[in-house]
């Protein structure tokens, strides 16, 4: 297997967060994550108590700032996944999650494995109170 080859940048933590600032895209990320998600804000009663829980929550974002959120708060129109010609409509919530992945039809990267299969364990609790997510939708 080749090896990746890494150029290591730093950019300065005074620099404006503008998006002329490489950093920006991140940025804007990690911005939209505290701002949309309780359990990520900087002082909060509502953190995740399982790494698992936390990992869905981020599923659940990033599926939503793909496919229903507009890639532009002024101009209201394409979201990312439709800039990226994965779709060509906005997607609802509702169609969203009526669809389901099957690992036997999408192969998952390795590393997502343990999140569909329900297997993050949390330390504090460990395995025995791993339960699969049953979703009613």
């Amino acid at each position: 297997m080749p090896r990746l080859q890494v150029q290591h940048r730093t950019i300065s933590s005074r620099a404006a967060r503008t998006p002329r600032n490489p950093l920006f895209a991140i940025n804007l990320t990690d911005g939209l994550i505290r701002h949309s998600s309780a359990n990520h804000k900087r002082e909060t009663i509502a953190f995740s108590k399982r790494r698992l829980h936390a990992i869905d929550r981020l599923w659940h974002f990033f599926a939503w700032r793909s496919f229903v959120k507009s890639f532009s708060e002024k101009t209201r129109g394409e979201t990312p996944a439709m800039k990226a010609g994965i779709t060509t409509r906005r997607w609802t919530l509702k169609q969203i999650y009526r669809w389901r992945l099957f690992p036997h039809r999408v192969r998952l990267p390795k590393r997502w494995q343990g999140s569909y299969d329900r297997a993050v364990v949390t330390r504090a609790y460990g395995a025995s109170e791993i339960r699969p997510l049953v979703h009613a939708f």
